[in-house]
């Protein structure tokens, strides 16, 4: 009986722990790569993006990628390709790429003013967060 209830309790501890640590996105969680970053800010200049995400203290800019989804209209989209693996609190972190890891034609057509259209959902920051 007693071993019953000790494998019940390693079982809801485990479950438990991987809820606290996921964070992100379903298949952020199951650990399939690239996934659409979850976006809680953004600002554009004629150069750069620079988003805010959360991390728990590992994330890098080099964790994302900036992924031409549609020529035209130019749509753009926000990859995570890599998980943060640190435990720490989920806090919010910028982070920015640069339009120059575009193809040269999509660089172009920016530089001339064309506008372009971001895939990314934006979410609100968690209240506790604000």
């Amino acid at each position: 009986m007693s071993r019953q209830i000790v494998m019940v309790v390693m079982l809801v501890g485990m479950l438990f722990s991987l809820s606290v640590v996921g964070g992100g996105n379903k298949a952020e969680q199951e650990g399939v790569f690239p996934v659409e970053a979850k976006l809680y800010g953004l600002d554009i200049s004629s150069n750069q993006i620079i988003f805010t995400v959360m991390s728990h203290g590992c994330t890098r800019a080099e964790h994302f990628s900036l992924v031409l989804l549609k020529d035209t209209p130019i749509t753009l989209g926000v990859s995570r390709v890599k998980r943060d693996l640190c435990r720490r609190r989920a806090m919010p972190m910028s982070v920015t790429l640069s339009f120059s890891r575009l193809p040269d034609t999509v660089m172009n057509r920016l530089k001339r003013g064309d506008g372009f259209c971001l895939a990314n959902q934006l979410y609100s920051l968690p209240k506790q967060l604000k």
